[in-house]
Formats: C-alpha cells, sequence, structure tokens
C-alpha cells in the first residue's frame, strides 16, 4: 500500500480528498482536493495533479477564474464574442473545467469541448468539484490523437 500524509499550516485549508497509487488511477499517480474557506466565506477547491496545483474552483462561482492567464483568456473573448454569439472551444486538458464552466456560465451558445485523457479527472468534477452531470460540455476521455481521428505512432 501506498500511503501519503499532508500537513498543513493554514487552519481554514481541509484535505477532503486524496487518490493514490493504490486506488490505480491510470494516468496520475495522485490526485488531492483541498478545500479552503476564503475571508468572504467562498469556499474554494484547489485541484492537484501529481502534486503540482492545477486548478483553483469555487464550483457556485464561475466568474472566479483563478488564474491570471484564464482571465486574459476571458477577457480576449469578451473582445471577440458577445454573450449570445455562437462559437466553437476546445480545451485540451480539463483540469478543474474553470474555463469550460465560465464559458457555459456566460456564453449560452458557445459549443464547449474538453479533450481530457483520464476519464478519472472528469469524474472528480462530477463527484467533488461540483461540475453538473446535466452540464452541456462535452468531454472527449481520449488522447487528443485519437480524439481527433488519427492514430498515435
Amino acid at each position: 500500500h501506498f500511503m501519503l500524509f499532508f500537513f498543513f499550516n493554514d487552519t481554514a485549508t481541509t484535505e477532503i480528498y486524496t487518490l493514490s497509487l493504490h486506488d490505480a488511477l491510470p494516468i496520475y499517480y495522485c490526485i488531492n482536493i483541498l478545500e479552503t474557506k476564503k475571508e468572504d466565506g467562498a469556499t474554494q477547491l484547489t485541484l492537484k495533479l501529481d502534486h503540482l496545483v492545477h486548478s483553483f474552483v469555487e464550483p457556485n462561482q464561475p466568474a472566479v477564474l483563478g488564474y491570471v492567464y484564464e482571465e486574459i483568456y476571458a477577457k480576449l473573448i469578451a473582445l471577440n464574442f458577445n454573450q449570445q454569439d455562437e462559437f466553437k472551444t476546445l480545451s485540451i486538458g480539463g483540469g478543474g473545467y474553470v474555463m469550460p464552466r465560465y464559458l457555459e456560465a456566460f456564453y449560452a451558445n458557445a459549443e464547449i469541448t474538453v479533450s481530457e485523457i483520464d476519464p478519472g479527472v472528469t469524474e472528480l468534477n462530477y463527484t467533488k468539484l461540483g461540475l453538473s452531470r446535466q452540464t452541456k460540455i462535452e468531454t472527449v476521455n481520449k488522447e487528443i490523437g485519437r480524439a481527433s481521428g488519427r492514430e498515435r505512432v
């Protein structure tokens, strides 16, 4: 058995989920989800893949994007599309589905596709990170080469 222990100095942060090698995860050897209560009372979930912070998710606040680059993407999208426009997006890797959630909340006519090679990450978004199973976000759980119809060599 493989055991992981985590210690935090921040008393507002609680580890709420850990998946390790023992759980036979096919892509990542470890996934952690940490829950933090923010000063404004909101709950922020932090997704760590192989011990690296990947996403900051506030399930009930899709406008909270977490990283500056995501805020830049949102501004670029707003400069090019209005909220009623029809357009298509493809996210390579789902992580915490932060940008796809944002698009779904604010661009009702956007066609949103996520290519995520690890179905476990997708499932965690449903079971631990608050993504609705009724989402209009389409997820393709294949390597991108296969998702596009090409075989990898």
